[in-house]
């Protein structure tokens, strides 16, 4: 048997290079978190019912906060860090007004009434 279909054999060709990427590159051969700025700060809680929250802290001052729970929600906006600091910029709804890093976590600090702050503690998972 001669392979003289042109198409079926550029076909044939095409599926084995595909496979061979998806074997080789599994998540993709672009990184687009990493596209526009590298990633300096992750931190990470997971709740109960498999609920998340995922705050990335960008090297161009950007963030991204993922909150996964019977649904999703992404803010993303500006941060100004200073020492062990980190305050968020309001303009996004964001619900926290800053963040303090301690060792391996990360707390999040929000008001819970006009005189009365609470944190919520993020492991942090990448420096």
């Amino acid at each position: 048997m001669k392979y003289t279909d042109k198409v079926r054999n550029y076909l044939c060709i095409f599926y084995a290079l595909i496979l061979i990427i998806v074997s080789i590159k599994p998540r993709g051969v672009i990184d687009f978190e990493e596209l526009g700025s590298k990633i300096i700060l992750t931190g990470f809680y997971e709740g109960v019912a498999s609920c998340t929250t995922t705050l990335k802290l960008k090297e161009n001052n950007t963030y991204r906060l993922n909150s996964i729970c019977f649904g999703s929600d992404t803010k993303i906006g500006k941060y100004v860090m200073r020492n062990d600091s980190i305050f968020f910029d309001k303009k996004d709804d964001i619900p926290y007004s800053l963040g303090v890093i301690d060792d391996n976590s990360l707390d999040l600090y929000y008001k819970e009434s006009s005189e009365k702050y609470s944190y919520f503690s993020l492991m942090i998972i990448r420096n």
